[in-house]
């Protein structure tokens, strides 16, 4: 599922405004995302421009920062992980930092566990 529906499904069934915050700042050639917040079915579409921006920058690198995440549901380990695949399939390299155990768990199993 694209980051789009899932912005869309959170919009459809009126979710309750986002609790999350996602900055996005260049280090050279690299991008690093930061998510503060919980990341969960109401909270996607503050990431979605966030994403969007990526796809206009020319970024090889993507350091993902879950630092100042408390919470994550199944609908935002399905995002990161398209983000995931969005950015390998673009030739880059995606790096996940600052996850916490609960975080560990929710994202076992998926693209992102061994980023």
């Amino acid at each position: 599922m694209t980051t789009e529906l899932l912005a869309a499904e959170a919009d459809a069934v009126g979710e309750v405004p986002s609790d999350l915050s996602a900055d996005m700042h260049h280090v050279g050639s690299v991008c690093v995302l930061r998510l503060d917040g919980a990341l969960h079915t109401g909270s996607l579409s503050a990431v979605q421009c966030q994403f969007e921006r990526l796809g206009r920058t020319p970024c090889g690198c993507v350091v993902l920062d879950l630092s100042a995440v408390s919470g994550i549901d199944p609908a935002g380990a399905r995002l990161l992980t398209g983000l995931f695949h969005y950015v390998v399939g673009r030739g880059g390299h995606l790096r996940v930092v600052g996850e916490r155990p609960e975080l560990s768990r929710a994202l076992a199993g998926t693209a992102l566990h061994a980023a």
